[in-house]
């Protein structure tokens, strides 16, 4: 046997190219395959510039080989092979789809995902599929976004007009009369959909960022009647610090920024308004420059900017949460016969807990942290309350016990 390679399962890759142990179990040839497909991204991240096609990260890229490598959550789904229509594709109709790829190993920056994808919406115009790329989603193209009209059609080439005995039903595409009085083809069938995409029709580029050396791409359908998502044809590229992808990138950032700002301004502290409030000018200004640099050191400022907008609103609707019960704590002591003097410690404790309240302004004032040990706080007097009401519950339920095996005593002659 040639010498081991650290790392490798034994026998070595070497012994087995070298025919000295082809013998290999199911599980051996498995774990060869998980050990080289891991070489090969370290290779490739080791080798990664702008413009690099990491394509091969992703298994079954393509959906040639229907869902493999793919998680699949959800209802009907369905595949179709090459055969005489000229590419695969995948279609959900009418049902809630989720599927998703997560892959590892992957080196961190800005990638683009290119792929062949669109979304029928069967009664209205709103988007309702989404694909995403970690923490990017982004809307699915509607299926006339790109129609193919009447003077450039050329059946079963780049549209399916006709079947062969020139009927336009199912699963001829569909036809419709754009704005222009052009009559137009779309996809209504798989085979459809595979002459469109053979022509190269409803490409669509999403943007992701990785910052930890994973990246999920996913697809969520959200069918309902008539709605059809059909996707096939995916192309993974390093982008770096290209510059359309960057702003991209911050773009997607800043709205979500500029939302999450907008949604919670009443409640944030001068000193939080005035930081987020700078930041979202500074970025934009650097959007607007198309310097991709200052671009790329924004994004995850600005990311985590919005997460902390976010955490603080979670934290409000927790505050809120803790008044209500501590609220109906009180109601339930004063449902069993006491005050909330007769609980001290607990009385004491609410009031202190109570003058902290300054009213509407309470949450303009406080910080996330701050309005976290305002709601722990608030936890510890409701377990006060429960507390005493509990003592109090089996000092009368003693008492019971007590008279009840007093009266049931013999009398004495």
């Amino acid at each position: 046997m040639i010498e081991e390679i650290e790392g490798f399962p034994t026998p070595t890759i070497r012994a087995i190219i070298e025919g000295e142990d082809r013998n290999l179990t199911t599980e051996q040839v498995k774990e060869y395959i998980k050990t080289v497909t891991e070489l090969f991204n370290h290779a490739l991240a080791s080798a990664i510039v702008p413009g690099t096609d990491c394509t091969d990260m992703l298994t079954n890229a393509s959906f040639a080989n229907g869902f493999e490598g793919w998680s699949i959550g959800g209802g009907n789904k369905a595949y179709t092979v090459t055969g005489d229509y000229g590419t695969n594709n995948v279609e959900v109709w009418n049902n809630s789809v989720e599927c998703s790829q997560t892959i590892t190993n992957v080196p961190n920056g800005i990638y683009s995902l290119t792929g062949q994808i669109y979304e029928r919406r069967g009664d209205g115009e709103a988007a309702k599929s989404f694909l995403y790329m970690n923490q990017f989603k982004f809307p699915i193209q509607h299926i006339k976004d790109d129609p193919m009209t009447e003077d450039k059609a050329e059946n079963k080439i780049n549209c399916f007009a006709t079947k062969d005995d020139g009927g336009t039903d199912y699963p001829a595409d569909s036809r419709y009369t754009d704005g222009d009085g052009n009559l137009c083809f779309v996809p209504n069938s798989q085979e459809g959909a595979a002459y469109a995409f053979a022509a190269g029709r409803y490409y669509q580029k999403f943007y992701g960022l990785v910052e930890d050396g994973k990246l999920t791409i996913g697809i969520t359908a959200n069918g309902e009647h008539m709605d059809w998502v059909v996707w096939a044809n995916f192309k993974l590229v390093y982008e770096g610090k290209e510059e359309e992808a960057v702003s991209s990138i911050l773009g997607t950032y800043l709205d979500n920024l500029n939302n999450a700002f907008n949604d919670n301004l009443d409640n944030l502290t001068a000193e939080e308004f005035n930081k987020y409030d700078k930041l979202y000018k500074d970025a934009s200004e650097a959007l607007d420059n198309r310097d991709a640099d200052k671009m790329f050191d924004y994004i995850s400022v600005v990311a985590a900017s919005t997460d902390e907008i976010l955490a603080k609103a979670s934290v409000i609707k927790d505050v809120a949460s803790v008044m209500s019960s501590l609220n109906d704590e009180i109601s339930v002591l004063e449902g069993a016969g006491y005050l909330l003097e007769d609980a001290p410690e607990a009385q004491a404790a609410y009031k202190e807990w109570a003058d902290l309240y300054n009213g509407d302004n309470f949450y303009a004032t406080k910080t996330a942290e701050e309005l976290e040990a305002f709601a722990a706080r608030g936890r510890e007097i409701i377990e006060m309350m429960k507390k005493f009401l509990g003592e109090k519950n089996l000092a009368e339920a003693l008492k019971d016990i007590n008279f009840a095996a007093a009266t049931d005593e013999e009398p004495v002659n």
